[in-house]
């Protein structure tokens, strides 16, 4: 068969493929399609309400996944596949190219803009204090010579490295460490007040907690993004830009804070 021959037999076969499709059939959407785009979200699955799982079956969820699958999937036309990591191993697995982005309430600091680039800022958010109600602990001087649970890696890890005299405990997940406080009066945890909130308005089982005071920080999320991606970073800037024009980003934001 000619090579003019083998290009109109390929051609005839995409038509008659699509026609298939047109008149009932999906075959030739398979076969004729070009095929998606995947991007690689690296997350750490945990971290309620931003990306979790509330049982070993369930798919990923939260205010994150909400928000890459609108920016990414919708508005790009990417197929997004989640990869679960350490929070402290993200930067790392972004610098190996193991996955293209970072989502992770990940609080944009000069420190890790020196390893990697960010989108603009799409949360606003800042560390709190939380220990049991009937602890004597009302405040960040309050916490010298206590223990203080801290999630490995994190902006809150850092300030509790600043208490004088204080027992820094870091876990890769602060989940089940809510429990854990409500008993012991000589400890507290450090993390987004988003993310306390969250926890004490779904966990009925924690009730004895109390959030201490005003924020200790002010802090900005960004999507994660090699240095070397301008033209990704500059897409998904776009995305998030229309994502909040359309009102959409409201929407997910009251699924999840409201």
């Amino acid at each position: 068969m000619s090579f003019a021959r083998k290009i109109f037999v390929i051609v005839s076969m995409c038509a008659l493929l699509t026609a298939a499709f047109v008149f009932g059939g999906d075959i030739g959407n398979k076969a004729c399609a070009a095929p998606a785009k995947v991007l690689k979200v690296g997350t750490n699955v945990g971290y309620v309400p931003f990306e979790f799982k509330t049982d070993n079956k369930s798919e990923l969820q939260g205010f994150d996944i909400d928000l890459i699958k609108k920016a990414i999937a919708e508005k790009m036309n990417y197929r997004v596949e989640f990869y679960d990591y350490v929070f402290d191993d993200l930067i790392t697995a972004l610098n190996n190219k193991e996955i293209d982005v970072i989502i992770s309430a990940i609080t944009v600091t000069d420190e890790r803009k020196a390893q990697i680039s960010f989108s603009d800022p799409y949360f606003s958010s800042g560390l709190a204090i939380v220990a049991g109600k009937n602890s004597k602990i009302n405040s960040l001087s309050d916490l010298e010579g206590k223990t203080i649970f801290v999630e490995r890696g994190t902006t809150g890890a850092e300030v509790a490295k600043t208490v004088s005299g204080a027992n820094v405990l870091e876990f890769d997940s602060l989940s089940d460490k809510f429990l854990i406080i409500k008993h012991w009066n000589s400890a507290a945890l450090i993390t987004d007040r988003p993310v306390i909130e969250y926890v004490l308005s779904s966990d009925k089982s924690i009730d004895g907690l109390k959030i201490l005071g005003k924020n200790l920080t002010h802090e900005e999320y960004g999507i994660g993004i090699r240095k070397a991606d301008k033209k990704l970073q500059q897409e998904i800037n776009a995305a998030l830009k229309n994502l909040k024009n359309s009102g959409e980003y409201d929407r997910i934001y009251d699924k999840w804070f409201k």
